[in-house]
C-alpha cells in the first residue's frame, strides 16, 4: 500500500470513528427524552444511512447487523431498542478503533 492509500485509509476510518461517536452522542441525547415508535424508526434511518456511508468506505458491512438487531428488538419497548442501538455503535466504535 502506498502512502496516498494508507493516508487515505486512515482519513476514512478516523471520518467513519467521528462519524460513529457524532451518532452515539446523538443516541444518548433521545434517551434523556420521551422516545416513542416514529422517533425509533427515524432513529434506524439515521443509523443505517451512517452504518452504509461507513460500509462503503472502509469494505465492510455493518448495515445487515445493524438490520438484524432492529428485528430482533422489534417487541421491546423504543426506549430499549434505543440503548441496544447505542451499544452496537458503541461496539463499531471500538473495532473501527483497532482496525489498521
Amino acid at each position: 500500500m502506498n502512502n496516498v492509500t494508507s493516508s487515505r485509509h486512515l482519513y476514512t476510518k478516523n471520518q467513519a470513528f467521528q462519524q460513529i461517536t457524532d451518532a452515539i452522542k446523538s443516541g444518548i441525547e433521545l434517551l434523556r427524552k420521551e422516545v416513542d415508535i416514529p422517533t425509533i424508526n427515524a432513529w434506524n434511518n439515521y443509523v443505517i444511512a451512517i452504518l452504509d456511508l461507513v460500509s462503503l468506505n472502509l469494505g465492510i458491512n455493518l448495515t445487515n447487523n445493524y438490520r438484524y438487531l432492529i428485528i430482533t428488538n422489534t417487541y421491546t419497548s423504543p426506549t430499549q431498542q434505543l440503548s441496544a442501538s447505542i451499544e452496537f455503535l458503541l461496539m463499531v466504535a471500538k473495532q473501527l478503533n483497532t482496525l489498521q
